[in-house]
């Protein structure tokens, strides 16, 4: 995880200074600043992965920038010691279609000086922050909106899910706009398997090449369970953090401590933080995002959780997002669900053909899949932590959207219970049902 601002308009360093300093937490570990024809690039690295590498990758009029990771960059070059060295070299290539030849979780910027083009891209789920502002001949690229508010910019835009922008550098007008992936929704598998396959290559990636310990924020039910097991069968050390909540089955979880021999495990009481712990990320929040008010559980639970994973000195975290809002469609909820769970023989009836349109299955790339992944990557910029998101993989998304619609309306999570039945591991079963099956 890493964390950049570009501009191309004098500011004071003084000023710099307090406009970097919300962003050096998303990367604490070294800042580079570097100016070419006017525009300057400034970027905070986390290292977590590969050789440390510092931004931006230049070579001659090419400038990139990235935050997250790139899994599959080994396939581009082998001499590459750090995923961000296969950016340049692919754009040389494939121009700004190489967006669609990676496999990751990402928000890139590129400046291509003597083509004189912009392009900034989400990945498919935009899992990480990327905001923009083109006005009065000012360009501000950022991370986070705070700091291009902090510059004075105006008509601030964040960067749709799952879109690729290419912009004239000069007139800053926007030249072509694409999808970083196109699913197929054709519904014909008629097992698991490939789906869970998937899933486990999706786990493994998430936790190769890096320097420190994998935690899991680890609850009662299906999603942080099925990672678990799968890394456990894959003999991963991971470290678990729980809290012990009344929405949460303590027994299951302390029989899930018990299987893991060798990772820390550290179980919260409610009594541990109080809400006036986190004042200051309430403020930073309603000054960052526009929040106000009392935080929901949901806030709350993370910032315990966070807050004790800081303390560790824990950096990696495997997030179970993305599993009811691609695998349920929170199918007990009625005020988040869009279909009850369940899924209809033709997929395209309720399919978001693009991420702004006002398709039934909202969830997919908006509304909750989109607050739900801000509030993660915003407390995990807080605590200066990277979490990585196996169940919103391109290739895991892709599988269950195309297994057959009885497999997927089968159960609530069909895949995820019958693979923690079948490996015997702790989990809650009947806990929740499709309101349709009730």
């Amino acid at each position: 995880m890493c964390s950049f601002l570009i501009y191309n308009f004098l500011v004071a360093r003084t000023l710099l200074d307090t406009v970097n300093k919300f962003l050096q937490m998303r990367g604490p570990d070294d800042t580079n600043m570097v100016t070419h024809n006017g525009v300057t690039f400034v970027h905070n690295l986390l290292h977590v992965t590969g050789q440390k590498t510092i931004q931006p990758f230049i070579d001659e009029t090419i400038f990139a920038l990235y935050n997250g990771q790139i899994y599959n960059y080994k396939s581009f070059g082998s001499t590459y010691q750090s995923d961000g060295e296969c950016l340049i070299p692919l754009y040389k290539i494939h121009g700004p279609n190489f967006i669609t030849k990676l496999h990751g979780e990402f928000a890139i910027v590129l400046f291509d000086f003597e083509k004189q083009r912009i392009i900034l891209s989400s990945d498919i789920f935009r899992t990480k922050p990327l905001y923009y502002s083109f006005s009065n001949g000012q360009i501000g690229i950022a991370s986070w909106p705070l700091p291009l508010k902090q510059l004075g910019m105006k008509n601030i835009k964040s960067i749709p899910p799952n879109t690729t922008l290419v912009f004239n550098l000069q007139s800053r007008e926007l030249q072509s706009s694409q999808s970083v992936y196109t699913f197929d929704l054709t519904q014909h598998k008629k097992t698991y398997d490939d789906f869970l396959m998937a899933l486990k290559q999706s786990i493994a990636i998430r936790t190769e090449n890096t320097q420190h310990v994998p935690f899991l924020t680890l609850s009662s039910g299906y999603d942080s369970g099925t990672i678990a097991c799968e890394l456990l069968q894959q003999n991963k050390i991971t470290n678990y953090i729980s809290l012990n909540s009344t929405k949460e089955n303590l027994t299951t979880i302390k029989n899930r401590f018990d299987l893991n021999i060798t990772g820390e495990k550290t179980l919260l009481e409610r009594t541990d933080y109080t809400l006036k712990d986190f004042d200051y990320i309430i403020d930073l929040r309603k000054e960052c995002l526009g929040h106000t008010g009392i935080t929901t559980p949901d806030w709350v639970a993370n910032m315990f959780l966070l807050t004790k994973a800081k303390e560790l000195n824990y950096r990696v975290h495997l997030s179970g997002h993305g599993s009811d809002e691609i695998i349920s469609d929170y199918s007990e909820e009625k005020e988040y669900s869009n279909f009850q769970g369940k899924f209809p023989s033709n997929l395209n009836k309720i399919f978001p053909s693009t991420p702004n349109s006002n398709a039934k299955w909202a969830n997919f790339y908006g509304r909750l899949n989109e607050w739900n992944l801000c509030r993660e990557e915003f407390l995990s910029s807080i605590f200066s932590i990277e979490t990585r998101y196996p169940f919103l993989d391109k290739f895991v998304v892709q599988e269950f959207l195309s297994l057959d619609v009885e497999l997927k309306n089968r159960f609530y999570k069909a895949p995820l219970k019958l693979y923690l039945e079948e490996k015997g591991y702790p989990f809650d079963l009947g806990q929740k049902a499709p309101l349709w099956l009730k």
